[in-house]
């Protein structure tokens, strides 16, 4: 995955004000993930990053949101789609998780920009 500041230059606000993530800098599954079930949320986007710390150090995580299963413990994280079953999970290392979801937490909290 890319580094932290091209995480954050592709994390965006739309016309609407809705925190978007851009397809260049997260794959497809991630973005979804990130913009249907964290949304602006900081709470949850603290939960699960709470979550896949506790992973990072061995122990199993489970956390459903809107669209999406999380699933993470020491050999990595998995996102399924909860509602397309055709969608292929999208498997990456806890790390690559966290410093995404980092990034997201990072800009929930940031004004929009306009």
């Amino acid at each position: 995955m890319r580094g932290d500041e091209e995480l954050m230059r592709g994390i965006y606000r739309d016309r609407r004000d809705r925190l978007r993530a851009s397809r260049e800098a997260f794959p497809t599954l991630l973005a979804d993930f990130l913009e249907t079930d964290v949304r602006d949320n900081p709470a949850w986007c603290e939960e699960l990053l709470r979550g896949l710390e506790r992973a990072s150090i061995g122990h199993r995580f489970e956390a459903s949101g809107n669209l999406y299963e999380l699933r993470a413990g020491p050999e990595g994280a998995q996102l399924v789609n909860g509602e397309d079953d055709r969608r292929a999970p999208l498997r990456l290392a806890v790390a690559d998780l966290r410093r995404a979801l980092a990034a997201w937490r990072r800009a929930i909290g940031e004004p929009p920009s306009r």
